[in-house]
């Protein structure tokens, strides 16, 4: 966006500093941002946000901008008042420029050098409505002085984002939570006045910030992931996710897991002039260390300690995940006294290795959330009892190796669940003692249930996104918790 059209738009902000996006909740007076995505184009609806009550529309097409009609010349002048293309003045009976009478001529005043038609002043016309947005509430953010605590990775970031929301929020700071999960980042910086924003960004998200930069960048982990969508390349997902560290400065923070192969091998690739604190649970000579059983933090000036054992939230990926908000929190300023009571009441984020009753001595676990192979390997993991485990849906690009040895001592059953799951059984045919092929959640549960004994969990961790048969990943965990309490009902 053009610096004139970002201060254009800013300075209406500041008369209007409403911005809506949905153009069936309009607020009078707010700025409407037609933003547009696979599935929708919210351009279309530039005009009803109009009449919804919207001062003005920021589209990125401009086929969807009315030609606004200019009156005629009332004006008043005669013909000596009016110049014609030879620059000379002229009476009706003619001027020297040989033209004759009568000849063209155009008033010079203002209204009467107006076009016959113009744009619809209300519509502003940038390149890209959402990068318009995100620049303007960059702008705002300048202005303000906000602070941004950002979190990527290929697994853990929601729950390391929760909780350290959680964390600032219970401490008392002015905080918001947006990106991927809560509401738009930009929408809440152009819209709230907060301290801080702490956000979740996705690679997809990265991938479209150039002006972004994070006060507190968190990078959780590194694993394939999504590699449909970088040409079947890890290194364009690796750099992908270290875009994270784009525009920090030497007074910024960076967070990183020091455990985690990809990330520290791509990490001699950038320039780290910020301060860097790595967690780890293998070495001792980090910023966030695991010792005999015991997380210990250091960050800001401010040390933290607090066994494992009092986290409400299980197993090692969530001791991961509780380093990195740990050390997210004490660089924001947070006093450990005030972030002990919430790791001991945090109970994790639904569809993440979700607990959802038990029946018949069967327990239901939902990880729905768990789209890749490494979010599988960490919920097989933590599980303690023989597994009964619902995995399938659309395939991104998975390598199954990595679970084979994890699946052959804990799964007594595989539940393929998927339109297609012939690369999923072909990867564990042999490996596991029973698989069965299943095509919807009904049939998955059934023949889950019928493999399952008492003491057994059946656990829902697809390894695989779940667009063939479902909405989405959140879609797919509520259908299957619905389906654990409609059997639980029935046994009672």
């Amino acid at each position: 966006m053009k610096s004139d059209t970002l201060h254009e738009l800013y300075e209406l902000f500041l008369l209007h500093p409403h911005i809506s996006t949905d153009s069936r909740r309009i607020e009078p007076g707010s700025i409407f941002f037609a933003l547009h995505g696979e599935h929708f184009d919210g351009n279309r609806y530039a005009a009803a946000a109009l009449e919804s009550g919207a001062v003005a529309v920021v589209v990125d097409d401009p086929k969807v901008i009315p030609l606004v009609e200019v009156a005629p010349c009332s004006c008043g002048h005669d013909d000596e008042a009016h110049t014609c293309d030879c620059g000379d003045k002229h009476e009706s009976s003619g001027c020297d420029c040989g033209h004759g009478s009568p000849h063209e001529a155009e008033c010079t005043c203002e209204e009467c050098t107006e076009e016959e038609s113009r744009r619809d002043g209300r519509y502003i016309l940038v390149p890209d409505t959402l990068e318009a947005l995100q620049e303007l509430a960059a702008y705002h953010r300048s202005e303000l002085g906000v602070m941004i605590l950002a979190i990527t990775g290929s697994n853990g970031k929601t729950t390391t984002t929760t909780l350290t929301y959680e964390i600032l929020r219970r401490a008392g700071a002015n905080v918001a939570l947006g990106g991927n999960i809560g509401r738009s980042f930009a929408l809440s910086v152009a819209t709230e006045r907060r301290d801080w924003y702490v956000i979740e960004l996705s690679s997809f998200q990265l991938d479209g910030c150039y002006d972004f930069r994070a006060d507190i960048g968190v990078l959780t982990n590194i694993t394939p992931d999504h590699l449909d969508r970088y040409e079947y390349r890890l290194q364009n997902y690796v750099d992908s996710k270290f875009r994270i560290l784009r525009n920090q400065r030497p007074q910024d923070c960076f967070i990183y897991c020091a455990d985690d192969p990809l990330t520290l091998e791509n990490l001699s690739k950038h320039p780290l002039s910020m301060r860097t604190l790595p967690f780890s649970v293998r070495r001792g000579d980090c910023a966030a260390v695991l010792r005999d059983g015991t997380i210990r933090a250091e960050a800001a000036g401010r040390r933290l300690e607090i066994p494992v054992s009092e986290l409400r939230i299980k197993g090692m990926h969530n001791t991961y995940d509780a380093m990195a908000a740990v050390l997210a929190a004490l660089s924001a300023g947070i006093e450990p006294d005030a972030i002990l009571p919430t790791l001991r009441s945090f109970e994790g984020v639904e569809h993440r290795l979700e607990p959802c009753g038990e029946i018949d001595g069967v327990e239901y676990v939902n990880d729905s959330k768990a789209t890749n192979v490494d979010s599988v390997w960490y919920a097989l993991e933590s599980m303690t009892r023989p597994v009964v485990w619902i995995a399938g849906g659309t395939d991104k690009g998975n390598d199954y190796s990595r679970l084979y040895d994890l699946a052959g001592a804990k799964v007594k059953a595989l539940v393929c669940m998927g339109v297609d799951n012939e690369k999923l059984i072909r990867a564990f045919d042999g490996r596991i003692p029973r698989i069965e092929d299943t095509h919807s959640l009904d049939d998955a549960m059934a023949a889950a249930r019928a493999a399952a004994s008492s003491g057994d969990t059946v656990l829902l961790s697809p390894a695989c996104a779940s667009f063939d048969l479902f909405k989405n990943y959140e879609e797919r965990g509520r259908q299957f918790k619905e389906w654990v309490a409609t059997l639980s009902q029935k046994h009672r």
